[in-house]
């Protein structure tokens, strides 16, 4: 028989309905959750049409999911770092500008 992976220890049978929700907190869990995940969403937004304004749809997307792949708890770590991926995008220019202008280094292997 194939195991479907999953521990049993880590289902909350509450969550699942299999047992009575007391005082409604599976219910507040699942509300804060959803709306935590929305505001999250609503970020992304945000920050995709202020720092890929000329950037088209299907490289926006494939941008995004990219990116929220290094989502934290930390927003405005987050964010620094959605800008300044962004920024390959939205301005390759200017990257390749301070790319042309900085010094050639010579890396050689430590023996």
């Amino acid at each position: 028989m194939a195991r479907l992976g999953l521990n049993l220890r880590e289902v909350n049978p509450t969550a699942l309905g299999l047992r009575p929700d007391r005082g409604g907190a599976a219910k507040k869990h699942k509300a804060t959750k959803h709306r935590y995940y929305a505001q999250l969403r609503e970020l992304e937004k945000v920050l995709t049409d202020q720092c890929l304004p000329n950037v088209g749809a299907l490289v926006r997307r494939n941008f995004v999911d990219a990116i929220t792949q290094l989502r934290t708890d930390d927003v405005d770590a987050f964010v620094a770092q959605y800008r300044l991926h962004a920024t390959l995008l939205a301005r390759p220019d200017l990257v390749r500008d301070r790319l042309v202008t900085t010094p050639w280094r010579v890396v050689t292997s430590a023996a």
